[in-house]
């Protein structure tokens, strides 16, 4: 998860998360429950369409998805403090999604008045409430004075409320009972609407019983039960908000390792993936790759297929080789919708912004490519390439097209791990 006001961790490992302001934290991992029984289905690696081609269009979901706008695909997520004037008129200007806490609505309508098209989600969180939140407005979807005391879930050894291991004043929700659901739905749909957000982003929906407390709970033993529990919360929330002409965009815990968890999850308006290609802040390692898992693979499927994918890499300021792999790979899988973030690990606040992130690329002209175990695509202004192979590919360059120097070569030699990106001239 990620917590502004709360966060966690997932993907190739559970990571820790960082506390914002007013307290929630967590970093990595968000996630959703079902209701009885997950029913979990989906390819594991991209179908081939024909020679050396991905198939990359988007399945059909509920809600298509926002309007993208004019700006280029960036994500903003600014959960470790308030916006200022600069950053806001920033954003307007390069930003295509922006995330803030539930409390910063003044910035909300600022971002609006200056740019209508910027689609602004409000955080919050499925799995947890908070004691000591004091705001008017806060990240929990239920507020835990208002919450009843069967919502609270308990630990099966001692009967006792669960509060998370990692951050105090944080207790986990019977996600599983319909009442909750429906309640966590009703109250965030109505806020929503209320104040103005274009949609919800949802952290949390974690895959995994104990992710966040000791298991096993009262109603909740398994992962099965968990998934199950936050897919049917997902699923009341996301027909809450598309009814009311809004967006659900979880981020999906754990996304491309169960098959099926990542299609159900995103029908709403679309999904957020944590750890694209990158995950840490050593540049030499934590690359999501082809070689050994084929995690590179399921992730390009997954976005592939969706209809507004939010995706993050993890790179520090220096490391401009992760701040690529992760660039490219988001260009070629989703094609350029969606939006993509590069942050140091648990920065969700201001951020060094890259030239290239800057770019538009424009409609893409052709499905994804591999070649010799790269892939590649070409846009209407642009061009991607990305490498999740072991060893160097070579790779043509279409003609017109310049890099971040402004140079153009008929070929680039792409390192293991590496991406590249063109635009028009």
């Amino acid at each position: 998860m990620l917590w502004g006001p709360m966060r966690t961790g997932r993907l190739l490992r559970p990571t820790g998360r960082r506390r914002p302001a007013d307290g929630w934290v967590q970093r990595r991992a968000l996630g959703a429950c079902v209701a009885a029984v997950a029913v979990l289905c989906g390819a594991a690696h991209a179908p081939l369409v024909g020679p050396g081609s991905v198939a990359t269009g988007p399945s059909p979901v509920e809600a298509s998805g926002a309007d993208p706008g004019d700006n280029p695909p960036v994500l903003w997520l600014e959960l470790d403090g308030s916006p200022t004037q600069g950053q806001l008129e920033d954003a307007a200007a390069h930003d295509r999604v922006v995330v803030l806490n539930a409390w910063e609505t003044a910035a909300l309508h600022e971002l609006k008045r200056l740019n209508s098209q910027v689609t602004v989600l409000v955080y919050k969180d499925i799995s947890a409430t908070r004691s000591d939140a004091t705001r008017p407005l806060e990240a929990s979807g239920v507020r835990y004075r208002d919450a009843r005391p069967e919502w609270f879930a308990r630990s099966q050894l001692t009967g006792q409320r669960l509060e998370w291991r990692e951050f105090p004043h944080n207790y986990q929700m019977a996600v599983w009972l319909a009442a909750y659901q429906q309640a966590w739905a009703s109250t965030v749909g109505k806020e929503v609407v209320r104040e103005g957000w274009d949609g919800v982003f949802a952290d949390d929906a974690v895959a995994r019983v104990d992710a966040h407390v000791e298991a096993p709970m009262v109603g909740c033993s398994t992962d099965m039960q968990m998934r199950a529990a936050v897919s049917a919360l997902v699923e009341t929330a996301g027909r809450t908000l598309v009814a009311r002409g809004k967006l659900l965009v979880p981020n999906v815990a754990d996304a491309s390792v169960h098959d099926g968890w990542w299609p159900r999850l995103t029908r709403f308006g679309g999904g957020f993936e944590e750890y694209l290609a990158h995950v840490g802040a050593d540049p030499a390692t934590g690359f999501v790759t082809s070689v050994t898992d084929g995690g590179f693979l399921r992730q390009l499927s997954l976005l592939s297929a969706t209809a507004f994918p939010l995706a993050h890499t993890d790179a520090v300021d220096a490391d401009d080789t992760s701040f690529r792999y992760g660039l490219a790979t988001f260009w070629v899988a989703g094609a350029g919708r969606g939006a993509f973030s590069v942050t140091p690990p648990g920065v969700y606040g201001p951020v060094r912004r890259h030239l290239e992130q800057d770019w538009n690329l424009g409609q893409p002209v052709q499905p994804a490519v591999s070649v010799g175990g790269a892939f590649v695509r070409r846009f209407s202004s642009g061009f991607a390439a990305v490498n999740p192979t072991a060893g160097t590919v070579q790779v043509d360059v279409p003609e017109g097209m310049v890099d971040a120097s402004g140079k153009h070569s008929s070929s680039v030699a792409l390192p293991a791990h590496h991406g590249a990106i063109y635009r028009t001239t």
